[in-house]
């Protein structure tokens, strides 16, 4: 899978914590007041990204068509831990947002 950016690890962890909690995934206009968006529109540009990277996948005209794809999440930390060492590009704030996917508080 294709890194997230920090905003995109808060959507995603916005996502399971609502079906965590529900039952069900929310709608765009739920996910846009979950994530603080004023617009349903910003909050589909989030979950067209998230699709495009694989994270989840979503049924086209269903409004609560999204669905949390197994992401493997070891892989997703030996990434974390390698772009640490290698000093990449965000790697603080993917680090950080992994482990926020992880329930870890900091």
């Amino acid at each position: 899978m294709i890194g997230l950016t920090y905003r995109q690890s808060e959507v995603l962890a916005a996502i399971k914590e609502y079906i965590a909690r529900v039952g069900f995934p929310p709608t765009m206009t739920e996910l846009a007041r979950l994530i603080g968006c004023s617009s349903p529109n910003a909050a589909a540009d989030h979950v067209k990204a998230l699709r495009r990277k694989g994270y989840i996948s979503s049924a086209t005209g269903a409004a609560r068509g999204i669905a949390v794809v197994d992401s493997g999440n070891d892989l997703d930390a030996i990434s974390v831990v390698k772009s640490l060492l290698e000093g990449g590009d965000n790697a603080k704030e993917r680090a950080v947002a992994w482990l926020q996917l992880q329930g870890v508080e900091l």
